[in-house]
């Protein structure tokens, strides 16, 4: 049963693109926007996902398992190798150790740019591997405490890949999913930390937005699931089996595996 929401994801990616083309507001992403609106979402930033809030469906952009940093990294550093110019590739790191630096109230922390050679190149160590090369420098050029903690923090955020993202109108909703596993308060803070993350320059740009969005993290499993910190998930696989049930005959496999999933005691 490991990872089974990632094939739920998938049937739920086809659901939400059905209509999108020529009927963006009455089709199943808007069914769903609607749910949200009526439990009065809280937004991250503030406010909440109100009715008269919804964006337009029209321009929205879906994306599974979207590892942003880990993918914007690689096209800088391509970018760079083709330049042999490596100074987007470091402004890019060090507002992700900024970033991270002050989520994590860690205030003496030294930016990618600053970190001995082995560890700010990018032909010598991968970001996902700083924490590992540290072992190997000289005492005095070690990461501190700080240090490690926040480069651990950036070292996640190149792995994190969540289960779906939803892009419309001002709005960023990103969905952390489950199926069989539990919700963890860890895994939870961190992936709110992230989606602040991606709604904060330069990487709300890449999702497609003019601006920094309006966000939100969501959660998405069993309706009975224990979310830590909530009464219940945000949405359930049983809402998302109703929403289907509008637009699939009983026989479609995703109608069926969203129905699947609602049964599952």
């Amino acid at each position: 049963y490991n990872r089974e929401e990632r094939a739920l994801c998938a049937h739920l990616f086809r659901l939400l693109h059905e209509k999108l083309a020529t009927q963006p507001d009455s089709g199943p992403l808007a069914d769903l926007l609607r749910l949200l609106a009526g439990k009065n979402i809280a937004l991250l930033a503030g406010g909440s996902l109100a009715p008269e809030t919804l964006p337009d469906t029209g321009d929205a952009r879906l994306y599974c398992e979207t590892a942003l940093v880990r993918d914007l990294y690689a096209h800088l550093r391509a970018e760079g190798d083709a330049l042999r110019d490596y100074r987007a590739l470091h402004a890019f790191m060090n507002r992700l150790v900024a970033f991270y630096a002050a989520a994590e109230a860690r205030t003496r922390v030294r930016l990618y740019s600053e970190l001995p050679a082995p560890l700010a190149s990018p032909h010598e160590t991968h970001p996902r591997q700083i924490i590992e090369r540290n072992a190997s420098l000289a005492p005095d050029e070690r990461l501190t405490a700080d240090e490690e903690h926040v480069y651990r923090q950036v070292q996640a955020a190149f792995h994190a890949k969540p289960d779906l993202l939803i892009c419309a109108g001002d709005l960023l909703l990103v969905f952390e999913a489950k199926y069989t596993e539990a919700f963890s308060a860890e895994q939870l803070n961190r992936s709110r930390t992230l989606t602040a993350l991606w709604a904060a320059e330069p990487l709300y740009h890449e999702l497609g937005f003019a601006r920094p969005p309006r966000y939100a993290l969501l959660t998405l499993g069993r309706a009975d699931a224990r979310v830590p910190g909530a009464e219940s998930v945000d949405v359930s696989w049983r809402e998302v089996a109703e929403i289907a049930a509008h637009y699939y005959f009983a026989q479609d496999r995703s109608l069926q595996a969203f129905a699947a999933a609602a049964a599952r005691p």
